[in-house]
């Protein structure tokens, strides 16, 4: 899975109390003038694909999988293969602070 495929989990972990929700996006793709993709058509994979996991997580769709999970925070981690660009970070921050709201916390790793 990864960022291509905007309409599935690229991973999910639970822990054993059911409390904390990680979730996982795998971003494969360049951010440069090479890259096979624009930066907008980019960042709009990158924007749906958290769209998406807001809603799972807003809608508590993981208690299909986990029936005893009720999380009262979550994670999503992105790892980025390629380091970002300003305008991703930027877009990122803002993401972050809007989800902060609800008790998710947005982490970034490059490499």
């Amino acid at each position: 899975m990864s960022i291509l495929e905007t309409d599935n989990m690229d991973g999910i972990a639970v822990s054993p109390d059911g409390k904390k929700i990680s979730l996982l996006i795998m971003d494969p793709l360049e951010w440069n003038a090479l890259s096979k993709i624009k930066e907008k058509d980019h960042l709009e994979l990158l924007m749906k694909k958290l769209n998406v996991y807001a809603y799972f997580l807003d809608h508590k769709q993981y208690q299909s999988r986990y029936p005893d999970a009720d999380h009262e925070e979550a994670w999503i981690e992105i790892h980025f293969r390629y380091k970002p660009g300003e305008k991703c970070l930027a877009m990122l921050n803002g993401v972050g602070r809007k989800l902060a709201e609800k008790r998710t916390w947005l982490k970034v790793v490059v490499g």
